[in-house]
């Protein structure tokens, strides 16, 4: 798989000059950003695989409201020009906040930050693109802390990307696709759809169904409008709430643990999203591997005995929480004591053991409603590090995930790289993530990190397993491995785009969806 740079798309200097004038008459000078201004600096990857060049906008323009969209909207469409959406800018990982082409025109949300309601008696939020994890959480702090926030480990960013970029937290209501309930979307001719009602009932945000074809999931992962407006379901506080960690030592007892496991999660008796990392991966919380290992290459056998033995952690280690009553927790702690008998060498420790375990306090923080910005401290695991992730989803299968854990170590390894992966638990399929994490201003770690991505998703796509998100580079390579029954997926998503947005003014080559101008891309 090759990273798929595209090039610059020049605008003719005379219509930029009245484009970029008629911008600052619908906008405001001060929200105009062109070529000089320092602020284009940020619409860029702060984990760059490729020249900053390769991505790098015309403009940037930050409207505050939705008639000021409308007005970038036919701005754009006069003069031809390609938006680039985005909320808070905070996808690291996956391309952060640059776009896929130089030449675009940034729309950055940002400005957009009003938490339009908070119905605490129906549990729910309606809030604007700039809205973070961590402006929902004061909300609700101050509110009396009666309803939980769902966050990423990233709460910075915001519910509205994290919905579209199928993102996922860590509570019950961690599936976000799930709470989300209705949307605000502007299409590319400025037609504003709202997807909940339409008549506006008062079961707006309640029920997520109005009549006919349910159309929220068109805009997942897509570039077929811009949404403006998101209704997200938040979760009560618990009467009781127990976070666990449950460490297996042997790197090949991966099989049996989630075997046994797999009863409980069918029956819904492990709640929220638990979470399995590897070794590495959650000793980054606290340590860094210059304390264990120093010099190039993956850490070796003594490395992670030092790891276990100093900070009790075994290969594998499970965090998850249980939620509710005392008497109900400490049923769902008897049945998972039970099923861990089967798994050897498994043990199940609870937070009065692990006081001084950075990893199961950011973990616990995050399963009990409360954002933490504690996972970015697993970047210091290499110096001034950064990270490129790469995502499989698998079927929930002890075999299955034995044999994926294998391969992602084995290219991991033969990168350079240590075994930074977690296995992130659903009811029937797991989603395993694994995490590069190198010296940012390190060329040769880059390119390392970027070839590594290319092999794993090349032997994940040989074992049947798909992706369900990629960094910019990867999204025309990834939407390949799709590409059965003559394409028809494919062909299905351009005719779409097509109808909404005929002159492909929004965001070209997201998620692989180009519009007809593009046609070569399209092939």
């Amino acid at each position: 798989m090759k990273a798929s740079a595209s090039p610059a798309q020049p605008i003719d200097a005379a219509n930029g000059k009245r484009a970029l004038d008629a911008l600052r008459t619908a906008l405001g000078k001060d929200w105009v950003f062109a070529a000089g201004d320092q602020a284009l600096d940020a619409y860029r990857d702060d984990y760059a695989l490729a020249p900053h060049g390769d991505t790098r906008p015309w403009a940037a323009v930050a409207p505050g409201n939705l008639k000021q969209i409308q007005k970038v909207l036919e701005i754009a469409r006069r003069y031809k020009l390609a938006l680039w959406p985005l909320s808070t800018g905070r996808n690291l990982g996956y391309g952060g906040a640059a776009a896929r082409q130089a030449g675009a025109l940034m729309l950055d949300l940002k400005r957009m930050k009003r938490i339009i309601e908070v119905n605490e008696r129906a549990a729910y939020a309606v809030v604007e693109p700039g809205v973070s994890y961590l402006d929902l959480a004061a909300r609700l702090r101050k509110l009396g802390g009666r309803l939980w926030v769902d966050s990423t480990g990233s709460p910075w960013g915001g519910p509205l990307g994290n919905f579209l970029e199928r993102g996922v937290g860590y509570t019950p209501y961690g599936q976000h696709s799930d709470t989300q309930c209705g949307l605000q979307v502007v299409l590319a001719d400025g037609t504003v759809v709202d997807t909940a009602s339409g008549i506006k009932a008062r079961t707006d945000n309640l029920y997520r169904y109005s009549h006919g074809a349910w159309v929220d999931g068109l805009f997942n992962q897509s570039n077929f409008g811009i949404v403006t407006r998101i209704g997200v379901q938040l979760m009560p506080a618990p009467a009781g709430y127990r976070p666990y960690l449950v460490t297996v030592d042997a790197e090949e007892n991966l099989q049996a643990l989630l075997d046994a496991l797999r009863p409980l999660s069918l029956e819904g008796l492990l709640p929220g999203r638990p979470t399995l990392m590897t070794l590495p991966r959650a000793a980054a919380y606290g340590a860094t591997r210059a304390q264990y290992q120093t010099g190039a290459g993956p850490l070796r056998a003594q490395a992670h005995s030092r790891l276990m033995a100093e900070q009790a952690r075994g290969y594998w280690n499970l965090y998850g929480a249980f939620y509710g009553a005392e008497a109900l927790l400490d049923v769902h702690v008897r049945e998972l004591q039970n099923a861990l008998r089967a798994v050897p060498g498994a043990r199940l420790h609870f937070a009065d053991t692990r006081a001084d375990d950075a990893a199961f306090k950011c973990r616990a923080a995050l399963m009990g409603g409360a954002p933490s910005m504690d996972e970015y401290k697993t970047l210091d695991w290499v110096g001034a590090g950064a990270h490129l992730d790469f995502t499989a989803v698998l079927p929930f299968d002890g075999d299955v995930a034995q044999s994926a854990s294998e391969a992602a170590r084995e290219l991991c390894h033969a990168h350079g790289f240590d075994d930074c992966a977690e296995f992130q638990l659903e009811p029937r399929a797991l989603r395993l993530e694994i995490r590069l994490i190198f010296e940012r201003e390190v060329v040769a770690q880059q390119r390392a990190a970027h070839a590594a991505v290319s092999a794993l998703a090349a032997r994940f796509v040989s074992l049947g397993h798909g992706s369900p998100r990629a960094h910019l580079a990867f999204m025309d390579d990834t939407a390949a491995s799709y590409r059965w029954s003559d394409d028809a997926l494919a062909h299905a998503s351009a005719a779409i785009k097509d109808v909404l947005d005929a002159q492909g003014v929004l965001a070209p080559g997201k998620s692989a969806l180009w519009p007809g101008r593009h046609s070569g891309r399209r092939k």
